[in-house]
């Protein structure tokens, strides 16, 4: 993922060297793992994001209509396997970005456009219907990062479409329980 016009203006601090690490436990250390976090949003960067990761970690992703979760670092690996390969033009300006010692919340307007590569497993996101071949989505991606002994425990993030005339158009609703 990108953050379009990287600059601490949003409140998420620019940190140009991994290696210098803030002080764990303090929010400026909160805003270094999620910084790196964004960063390393990259297929051939995966083994450094895992780094960031508690062992627990879990990451969920709320679209309307679907909540898909994945647990532990392995499984939110290879989620991410999959997303990035799916949509490599998720992007787009910070909004704003606040943090205290264990957590980060960041507001961004992105966009994507799907693109499912041949021999893609229906598997993670893509089994969900919620990424469907082609379609350009805007809107808000809002994040909440839980820290925990120093690495991200816990990632939740919010995908809020820009507008939905008609949203079983590019979901499946989920069936009622």
């Amino acid at each position: 993922m990108s953050i379009q016009d990287e600059t601490d203006t949003a409140g998420l601090q620019v940190y140009g060297d991994p290696d210098n690490e803030p002080a764990v436990g303090t929010p400026e250390h909160a805003l270094w793992l999620v910084h790196w976090h964004v960063a390393y949003e990259e297929e051939n960067q995966l083994e450094q994001l895992a780094r960031l990761y508690a062992d627990d970690i879990v990451w969920e992703i709320h679209f309307p209509f679907d909540t898909p979760r994945f647990e532990g670092k392995e499984g939110v690996l290879n989620n991410y396997r999959g997303l990035l390969s799916v949509i490599p033009d998720l992007g787009g300006p910070l909004l704003r970005c606040y943090a205290t010692a264990d957590s980060v919340f960041l507001d961004q307007l992105v966009s994507y456009t799907t693109v499912i590569p041949p021999g893609a497993p229906k598997e993670g996101l893509l089994a969900s219907d919620m990424l469907p071949e082609g379609r350009t989505m805007h809107g808000h991606l809002l994040h909440d990062f839980k820290i925990r002994e120093g690495l991200i425990a816990e990632e939740i993030a919010f995908f809020v479409p820009e507008k939905i005339t008609d949203p079983t158009s590019w979901v499946r609703a989920r069936p009622p329980r």
